[in-house]
C-alpha cells in the first residue's frame, strides 16, 4: 500500500497545502511508504524539508523513477475544493480519499449535475463538525484527523503569572486584519465606543499580520485575548495558537471552531456543555468535553462578538479566580491539540487501513 498526496496546483505555501506536506513527512517518517504528486511544476517544493518522501510530477516523469502510476490498493489522498485531482486515483482503481480542511469547500467546483455522493470516495474531517457535515453531504461517516499545534512554539511566557487585574496596564487583544477584517473594524469600534460612554479605556489592539510562525507566538505571548473574526473555518487554527500561550478567545466559531470552542453557562444560551442551543442536534450530541476557553459567538454577529470582547474585558481587568480559570482552560484545550496527538491519530487511522479495518 503507498500513499500518494496530490498537491494543488498554488504559487506559494497555503496554511491547507503545509498540512499536506506536513502529513507526508509523519507518514513516510513512520514508515508508510508515501509520494506527493505535483500536477505542475512547483518550485517551492525545493525550499521544503520532505525527505525521503519522493516528488512526482503527476502525468509526467520523474528522474529514474518513471510516470506517477497509483495502484488498486494504493491511497490517492487530495485536498478538499479540487475535484479535478480526484481522476488518476479514480482511474487506477486506487482508495481515493479527500481530505476535509474546511466544510465549505468540500462541495467547491465540483461539476454541475454530479454529486461527491455518486463517487467512490472516503472523506478524512478536520474536526467533528465538519465530519457532521460530510455526512450530511454524502451519507457517508469521516473519520476525524484534528490539525497539530506546535506546542512547543506556542507556550505561556513560563513566568506563570496572569495577566489582568486591578492596576494592570491596558488589557492587549490579538486580531487578525486578513480575516473578515471589515467586521472585525466593527467589532473594535463598537468596543471602543461602548467603554468611552462607561469612562473605562479601551484596550490595546495588537494586529497580526505578515509576520512568521515565530513571531506570531511571540505577540499571542504579549496579549491577553484573542478576537476570532475567520468564518468557515474547518477547525480554526489561530485561535487554538492563542490558546495555547494562555490567551483565551473571543468572536466566531466558523462552524469548526465548535470542535474546541467552549462559553461558560449561560452565555449568549450555551449549556451545561459550554455550547449555544442553536448548533444541529448531533453536533452537540457528538462534541467531546471541552473545559470554558473563551466568550463565542455565531458567524458574522459582530454586536455579539463586541459584547463578547466586553464581557472577556471585564473578566482580565478583574482578575481573580474566574480570569485564572478561563486561561487555564484555554491552555487545557490547546494541549488536546498538539503535534504529538495529531501524528498518533494520522498512523493509527493509516494502520487501519493498512490491516484492511478502514476505507477497505
Amino acid at each position: 500500500m503507498k500513499t500518494w498526496i496530490a498537491l494543488p496546483p498554488l504559487k506559494s505555501v497555503s496554511g491547507g497545502l503545509a498540512v499536506l506536506l506536513d502529513l507526508a513527512r509523519v507518514l513516510s517518517r513512520a514508515g508508510f511508504e508515501t509520494a506527493l504528486v505535483a500536477r505542475e511544476n512547483a518550485p517551492w517544493l525545493a525550499a521544503q524539508d520532505l525527505p525521503p518522501v519522493s516528488v512526482w510530477p503527476a502525468g509526467g516523469q520523474a528522474p529514474g523513477s518513471g510516470q506517477a502510476a497509483p495502484a488498486a490498493g494504493d491511497i490517492w489522498l487530495v485536498p478538499e475544493g479540487w475535484p479535478s485531482l480526484l481522476m488518476p486515483g479514480l482511474r487506477a482503481g486506487a482508495r481515493v480519499l479527500v481530505y476535509a480542511q474546511n466544510w465549505a469547500y468540500l462541495l467547491g467546483e465540483w461539476p454541475e449535475g454530479l454529486s461527491p455522493a455518486a463517487l467512490p470516495l472516503h472523506v478524512l474531517a478536520v474536526s467533528r463538525p465538519v465530519a457532521w457535515h460530510v455526512e450530511e453531504m454524502t451519507g457517508h461517516g469521516a473519520p476525524v484527523l484534528r490539525p497539530g499545534l506546535d506546542l512547543r512554539l506556542f507556550a505561556p511566557d513560563g513566568t506563570g503569572n496572569a495577566r489582568g487585574g486591578p492596576g494592570d496596564a491596558r488589557i492587549r487583544v490579538a486580531w487578525m486584519p486578513r480575516k473578515n477584517s471589515a467586521l472585525a473594524r466593527r467589532i473594535r469600534e463598537i468596543v471602543d465606543a461602548r467603554r468611552a460612554r462607561r469612562g473605562l479605556p479601551g484596550p490595546e489592539w495588537v494586529a497580526i499580520q505578515g509576520l512568521s510562525h515565530e513571531a506570531v507566538a511571540a505577540v499571542l505571548r504579549g496579549c491577553d485575548l484573542f478576537l476570532a473574526t475567520g468564518f468557515p473555518e474547518g477547525c480554526p487554527l489561530p485561535p487554538l495558537e492563542a490558546m495555547a500561550c494562555a490567551c483565551p478567545g473571543v468572536g466566531f466559531s466558523g462552524f469548526g471552531g465548535w470542535d474546541y470552542m467552549r462559553s461558560p453557562e449561560g452565555w449568549q444560551g450555551a449549556g451545561a456543555d459550554g455550547l449555544p442551543p442553536w448548533l444541529p442536534e448531533t453536533v452537540r450530541k457528538e462534541a467531546e468535553p471541552r473545559p470554558v476557553n473563551g466568550f463565542w459567538t455565531a458567524d458574522a454577529d459582530v454586536i455579539g462578538a463586541a459584547l463578547a470582547v466586553d464581557a472577556a474585558l471585564g473578566l482580565a481587568e478583574r482578575g481573580g479566580p474566574a480570569w485564572e480559570r478561563l486561561r487555564d482552560g484555554a491552555l487545557a484545550t490547546a494541549a488536546l491539540y498538539g503535534a504529538a496527538e495529531r501524528d498518533r491519530r494520522l498512523t493509527d487511522l493509516w494502520a487501519q487501513i493498512r490491516a484492511g479495518r478502514l476505507f477497505g
